[in-house]
């Protein structure tokens, strides 16, 4: 858990709850910086229900936060239909800062159910200004690991922005195309063969 958040609880280890009764958890968020902060709850108990880890999420913001904004070009991304395994031509995306003072990126991540099979190269860094006005800009490859459609998110944070800029990526991945020889049609001969029998071997004829 990060430095700012902070729990109290009535719940205790070892304590008993009888059916329908409960007992209270009450988390606290104090950020001590300008950033995106996660905690998380471990829940572990001694019934058949499975452990549970109960996280979330908060963000502190400075003076500075509001005075700009960030926009994404095109929004949201769509990636090419891709070969499981196989990585994706790069795909270019622009960051644009809209506001009147530069934006300092304090975070530039992915996330999401199909973060993992994304990467990125290009000018958008974290602690890189982008000037008022300005842009970067990221190539994205997409390298599936399962077929059908792949959600992933891109979340920009910096002190300067009111809230985090996520922008939606969708990519589709689709099975490996097998290679071999071609396909060749099996001509089957029914009517029955000749067999002759000269010195010990059996020859098979048409």
């Amino acid at each position: 858990m990060s430095d700012g958040f902070g729990i109290t609880t009535a719940c205790m280890t070892g304590q008993s709850l009888a059916p329908g009764e409960g007992c209270s958890v009450t988390v606290r968020f104090a950020p001590v910086a300008p950033r995106q902060e996660s905690g998380a709850l471990w829940l572990r108990d001694t019934t058949s229900t499975p452990e549970q880890l109960i996280t979330f999420y908060g963000r502190g913001t400075g003076v500075a936060a509001g005075t700009s904004t960030l926009s994404f070009a095109p929004a949201p991304l769509q990636l090419p239909t891709q070969a499981i395994g196989a990585a994706s031509a790069p795909t270019s995306l622009q960051l644009q800062n809209r506001g009147g003072v530069a934006i300092t990126p304090i975070a530039l991540v992915f996330n999401g159910p199909a973060a993992y099979e994304l990467s990125a190269i290009g000018d958008c860094a974290v602690g890189r200004t982008i000037p008022a006005g300005g842009a970067c800009f990221l190539a994205i490859t997409f390298t599936p690991q399962a077929t059908g459609t792949r959600l992933a998110n891109l979340v920009v944070d910096a002190p300067q922005l009111a809230s985090l800029a996520i922008l939606q990526i969708a990519g589709t991945g689709v099975s490996a195309a097998i290679n071999g020889p071609p396909a060749v049609e099996i001509v089957e001969f029914h009517h029955p063969a000749l067999i002759l029998k000269s010195h010990g071997y059996s020859v098979i004829r048409p």
